[in-house]
Order: structure tokens, then C-alpha cells, then sequence
């Protein structure tokens, strides 16, 4: 269902009336059936050109895998400089521009963002989360130990909410049993309205301040100490800088892979012989993974125009918005053969669930590790599961996709 906007008064001169396609991230098509709408959405932008423009979120949407990796590659013009592009729900705030710290690293451009990676990558490289393996086991284990004998879960708040949760507090240096707090917080800040939004980002800056004034005064061996007591170009991280850090490091932790995790067990709860397939051929897992990534890529990203350009043909100024849905641009079949096809065996999966050039995501490793060692755990102990009889998976749509509840059955053994 298309949002009724009056185009004669919202679309700007320059934009071509036969590029405009209006959508709703947050109701109607979208929230109904997200990926097919998203999907749709790109097919009609990639026989475009590749560039439509929505005059009711006041932004320029991109389709087709590649142009959006010239995007990510460019961000000389397409400048991250407000969170995602500065997509928001009309009505809201773009979270970036009222939060009194920086969002590091994302919202910074060459050449202040590679000080921060300097920083920030080391402590999530793939040798920091080998180390790690035996703590990220041992939490998959134990939560998966608490549900295995009942025949039936609900698994976002059991599995793929309680995992990240349990991880980010030990991560961070907070304590363990407030997880599911802090979860909920941060859900509420990505799918909640004023002003129960900006409630929860006031209490997550309240716990950071905390943890960041702690971590002045007794450091610890937490990630959080880490980048405290740091220095970048020179200088020592400030507290402001510290917290934005530290905000942005909450967020994806308690929301991106919690999504990825969720979508991973959705499809295979909802395709049997998906399920089937990886269980017999365990060795498949990691490329099940990465299948899943490109299918269901939660984030629909974006990023600013930094100055009047011709981009494909189309004519954009300064100060503009750009988006896109990583799942959509995961299934383009200029890209990828058979692209709703399911197919842990896939050579070279490009995908770009996790942004490529300078904004390339530094918890990648952390999130493999966490979804194949899930996959294999989940199907070590439990057997074939579905999704739970007479009721079904709830959805959510809007800035990143994700799941609210996942009800999940299987038949207990003996």
C-alpha cells in the first residue's frame, strides 16, 4: 500500500517526476511483506537507472549491488556524517542529530574515521575472537541448555536476544544481569516513538557516563577501558568521544546481530530442507551463514550528498539523502545466479551485509563467530524445529529489519 503524498507539493524541481516512487519503510507494503516490497522497490529503481526518488521520506533510493557499492566507496560525495544517511520515520529526529556526541565511527568521513578505526579494530580482529571462542561457546551453550528439553521456544528473547545481550555486558564491562534491560532499551530506541525513545537513549547515556567514569578510575581489561584510557592522533579520548563510541558500539551490538541471528533461524524454521541440508553437511554452516547474510541483510542503509553531482545519469545536490535495502541489493541477479535461491555452496558470495570501504563494519569476525558457532550449537542439541503451530513469527520493519518473537517447535527424542 502506498503513502498518499501530494507530489506537486513535496517533490523538488530537479528531480524528474518519472523517477518518484513512494514508500513507507515503517507501514503499509513494506511492513507487510519486507523483503518482497524491498525487492520490488529495487527492481523498479534498477529499470530506472538504478535511482528513484521517495518525495515522503525525502530521499534518493538506490538499487542493484554494484552502484551501491560505489557508493560505499565514494565517501568523499556520499558522506556518513549523519546516522544512516539520516533516514528517520517522518515526524522523528535522525537519532545523530540529537544525541550532544558523535556517533564514532560512523558518522565520520576520512580522514578523522581511519583515527578511529586505528583504535577500534584491533580490539574486534579475528585473533581477539578466537581468543574469545571459549566464553562466546559457553554463553550459546547455556542459553540453548535452557530450552532444549521443552519442545518449544520463543527464540529471539531465549537465543538471538539473550546471546548478544550476555556478550555486549561482558564485553563492555557491565553487569550480566542487566542484559535484558539494556536490550530492552535499546529496542525500544530503534522501534519506539517519542517520547519512550528518547527516555531510552537517556538512560543508555546514563549507563555509559557511569561506565565511562568508572573506567577513568579503574580501568579494567574490558573493551570499554580500552578505548577510555586511549589516545587517537595523538590526542586522548575525550568523554564525549567516548561515549559516542560506546553508543554506537551498544546499538549494534544489541540490535544488528540480534537481527542477523533472528533471520538466520527464521529461515531455517521456515525452509525444512534448508534445515535438512545443513544438518546432514555441517561442514556448509559457514556458507549458510554467509547465505543468510545476503538474503535477509537487516539494514537499510544511506548516506548524505556532500556536493551538487551527476550520479548515474541523475542529477543530486548537496545535502541530500541516499538509501537502500541490503537485502534487496543481496538478491540482484546482475550479480547473483539464482538470487532467491538459498544455496550454502555458493562461490563468490559478494554480499554487502556488512558495508564495504572505509565504513566496512570492524565487529564483522565478532558476528560470524557468534552465527556459525550458534548454527552448530542449535542444531547439535536441538532437533529439526519449525515454526510453533497456529501461531507465526512477528516482523518488524524500518530503519533495520528484525523479528520481534520467532515461536519455535520441534518433536522431543525418546
Amino acid at each position: 500500500m502506498e503513502t498518499s503524498v501530494d507530489l506537486s507539493q513535496d517533490l523538488p524541481s530537479h528531480v524528474p517526476s518519472e523517477l518518484v516512487e513512494t514508500f513507507d519503510l515503517w507501514n503499509g507494503e513494506v511492513a507487510d511483506d519486507m523483503f518482497g516490497a524491498l525487492e520490488r522497490l529495487q527492481d523498479r529503481a534498477v529499470a530506472k537507472g538504478g535511482l528513484v526518488y521517495n518525495p515522503y521520506l525525502k530521499i534518493w533510493w538506490a538499487g542493484g549491488l554494484d552502484l551501491v557499492r560505489e557508493i560505499y566507496q565514494a565517501p568523499d560525495l556520499f558522506s556518513s556524517r549523519s546516522l544512516a544517511g539520516g533516514i528517520a520515520e517522518p515526524g522523528t529526529p535522525d537519532l545523530s542529530a540529537v544525541l550532544p556526541f558523535r556517533l564514532i565511527p560512523v558518522v565520520l568521513d576520512p580522514p578523522d574515521h581511519e583515527h578511529f578505526k586505528r583504535l577500534l579494530a584491533p580490539l574486534f580482529a579475528t585473533n581477539v575472537m578466537e581468543r574469545s571462542r571459549p566464553f562466546f561457546l559457553k554463553t550459546i551453550v547455556d542459553a540453548i541448555e535452557k530450552f532444549a528439553d521443552k519442545g518449544q521456544t520463543e527464540i529471539v528473547s531465549s537465543l538471538t536476544g539473550r546471546v548478544p545481550a550476555l556478550t555486549f555486558t561482558r564485553m563492555f564491562g557491565l553487569p550480566e544481569e542487566r542484559g535484558p534491560e539494556y536490550a530492552d532499551w535499546n529496542h525500544t530506541l530503534f522501534r519506539g516513538q517519542d517520547p519512550e525513545r528518547s527516555e531510552a537513549a537517556g538512560k543508555i547515556i546514563g549507563a555509559l557516563t557511569e561506565l565511562v567514569e568508572r573506567c577513568r578510575r579503574e580501568p579494567g581489561d574490558d573493551l570499554m577501558s580500552e578505548v577510555v584510557n586511549a589516545t587517537v592522533n595523538g590526542q586522548p579520548v575525550d568523554s564525549n568521544d567516548a561515549l559516542g563510541i560506546g553508543f554506537l558500539l551498544w546499538m549494534a551490538s544489541l540490535d544488528t546481530t540480534t537481527s542477523h541471528l533472528s533471520f538466520q533461524f527464521w529461515h531455517m524454521a521456515t525452509h525444512p530442507e534448508d534445515q535438512r541440508r545443513v544438518r546432514e553437511n555441517p561442514e556448509l554452516i559457514p556458507g549458510a551463514v554467509e547465505e543468510c547474510l545476503r538474503l535477509y541483510g537487516t539494514v537499510n542503509n544511506g548516506r548524505i550528498l556532500t556536493r551538487d553531482t551527476e550520479f548515474h545519469g541523475v542529477k543530486m545536490l548537496a545535502g541530500e539523502k541516499i538509501g537502500w535495502a541490503s537485502s534487496a541489493i543481496g538478491r540482484d541477479g546482475t550479480v547473483f545466479e539464482d538470487p532467491n535461491t538459498f544455496d550454502p555452496e555458493r562461490s563468490g558470495n559478494r554480499h554487502l551485509a556488512f558495508g564495504a570501504g572505509v565504513h566496512r563494519c570492524i565487529g564483522l569476525h565478532l558476528a560470524r563467530k557468534m552465527l556459525i558457532l550458534s548454527m552448530e550449537e542449535l542444531h547439535r542439541r536441538v532437533p529439526p524445529y519449525r515454526i510453533t503451530e497456529g501461531m507465526q513469527a512477528k516482523p518488524l520493519s524500518g530503519l533495520s529489519l528484525a523479528f520481534e518473537s520467532i515461536p519455535i517447535s520441534w518433536d522431543l527424542e525418546g
